[in-house]
């Protein structure tokens, strides 16, 4: 499976949307450059900035690619229907600026078939280093090599991704929102600074293991997916894997991805760690061996957050001693208005992977009767009538 994005997909785009079109060219492009070469320098204005005045991007890189130039290039984009037009109108505009230490490079989403036609002509003028054009094919194959890039895109463009992979963006907004109260990370970094620095430090390796042993599953998930989306030299590299079978061809089709697993444990780790940087999550137990290198993450008193989240002093410390502050069941709990009412369900599916950790909380009598909100709660566990 090498799920990409199309070259028609990118055209068809064009027609129907061409301003958002015009606006993720520059800032789907300033992704590709940072995930694929060393950089000295890089400037691409993105969003409402795509309209400065000035080059439309500027480059100076240390490597070669084989779609990037080693050392400056200036870069031009258009989506317009008449790109040819458009290509020759914007160098023409940059003629007084030339260099011939620099390159010129016109990106499009458009197919431009005589992109080719345009680089002799101009390359031959010996004004820039060299003229190079980018179409929509070319996006298209360099999309391949960068598959959390191209989700991206595939969610702003409103193309289905494959199923059982998920990008940061849209695992942390499926925990998020899972309440009326919306969940926020401070709930998994607060107090944990020193673990924060180890992880971060732990991404910059290309390929290898990092254990996150936290006291439940959930927590060192959601922990990792928060500090990486705050660091988004990592986010563009970094999928969560939800089936064997997926996990089995991202491995063997890329390389050099930060992979999380969910819901499975993948059969072929120690050869993931060959060629990606994979993040491991496990429950803090016993039967966990611990190596110097891992990062644990001890529980943690949530009553602070909750009163940021809006609760009172009192409810705060009412719903973190109910939970004893496990993340799971604080997103289920009836004071944070759970979207999903099947508690039921929920609890059934919590339990299920990890009985041993939530056992304890149910037999350390912390539950109030007299309290609506345990009854409901108590009652959804039990499935009787307290």
């Amino acid at each position: 499976m090498k799920w990409n994005i199309t070259a028609k997909d990118l055209e068809n785009f064009c027609n129907t949307n061409p301003r958002r079109a015009q606006e993720l060219l520059p800032n789907l492009t300033y992704k590709l450059i940072k995930a694929s070469v060393e950089l000295e320098q890089i400037y691409l204005p993105k969003g409402s900035s795509i309209s400065n005045p000035g080059y439309d991007g500027f480059i100076k890189t240390k490597d070669r690619h084989r779609i990037i130039p080693i050392g400056k290039s200036i870069w031009e984009f258009g989506t317009d229907q008449k790109i040819s037009s458009k290509a020759e109108k914007d160098y023409k505009k940059r003629l007084h600026n030339s260099d011939p230490n620099i390159t010129f490079i016109f990106g499009t989403f458009r197919a431009w078939t005589k992109k080719d036609i345009f680089c002799k002509k101009y390359t031959d003028e010996h004004k820039w280093k060299e003229v190079k054009a980018l179409n929509s094919v070319d996006y298209e194959a360099w999309l391949e090599d960068h598959p959390s890039i191209a989700l991206h895109l595939a969610q702003e463009i409103g193309k289905l991704p494959p199923q059982n992979i998920k990008l940061i963006s849209a695992r942390l907004e499926d925990w998020r929102k899972q309440t009326q109260v919306e969940l926020k990370d401070e709930l998994v970094l607060c107090n944990r600074e020193n673990e924060q620095f180890a992880f971060i430090n732990s991404l910059k390796n290309k390929n290898g293991l990092i254990n996150i042993i936290a006291p439940i599953e959930s927590e060192g998930l959601i922990f990792s997916l928060s500090i990486i989306e705050k660091n988004t030299d990592y986010t563009d590299r970094t999928l969560i894997i939800q089936s064997q079978d997926v996990w089995d061809n991202i491995v063997e089709v890329y390389n050099g991805l930060i992979l999380f697993y969910e819901g499975f444990e993948p059969n072929n780790i120690g050869y993931a760690t060959s060629k990606h940087l994979v993040v491991r999550i496990s429950r803090n137990n016993k039967e966990i061996t611990k190596e110097h290198n891992d990062i644990y993450l001890t529980k943690q008193d949530k009553t602070r957050v909750l009163e940021k989240m809006g609760f009172s002093t009192l409810e705060a410390n009412k719903i973190n001693k109910d939970t004893f502050g496990n993340l799971d069941f604080i997103a289920i709990h009836p004071k944070l208005k759970p979207i999903d009412n099947n508690i039921l369900i929920k609890l059934e599916k919590i339990i299920k992977n990890d009985l041993h950790s939530y056992l304890p909380l149910f037999l350390a009598g912390s539950w109030d009767t007299s309290y609506t909100g345990d009854v409901n709660f108590l009652e959804a566990i039990s499935e009787k009538n307290i």
